[in-house]
């Protein structure tokens, strides 16, 4: 009779992968520091993700005063009805625009992180086919 132990087949993939992973002999992988990846950023770059900072700030700031909107409409729907109608409306109103400021922030955001994220991705493309090019192929 066999015994079959499913543990040890598995611990055994486990070790294969990570011996795998582990880099050839001699090769060291190398490294790039989180602000060595901007220095390929132009000025017009470095323009939108400033841009971007800014909306993505404007609109995150924003989502707490939704909040106090709301407290304001339900102690609005809390008063009497002496002026119900006029205190709603008025905070309609306010939850509107401040629902079109969001919207319009999160468009500006978006669009400059994605023309930011575009032209990073294009130019280190470009690195990277310069830099497979100009190896040695022998």
């Amino acid at each position: 009779m066999v015994k079959l132990s499913l543990s040890k087949r598995c611990s055994r993939r486990r070790r294969r992968r990570q011996d795998d992973a582990t880099p050839a002999a001699g090769k060291e992988e190398i490294s790039v520091s989180y602000f060595r990846l901007f220095s390929l950023a132009s000025r017009n770059d470095y323009y939108a993700l400033a841009c971007g900072i800014v909306a993505a700030l404007c609109n995150g700031a924003l989502m707490p005063v939704f909040s106090l909107l709301f407290g304001n409409f339900a102690s609005a729907s809390a008063g009497g009805l002496d002026g119900f109608m006029d205190r709603i409306v008025t905070i309609t109103w306010q939850m509107c625009i401040l629902a079109g400021v969001a919207l319009i922030t999160a468009a500006i955001f978006n669009t400059c992180f994605t023309y930011f994220s575009e032209n990073q991705a294009s130019r280190l493309r470009v690195k990277y086919l310069q830099a497979v090019i100009g190896q040695d192929i022998a």
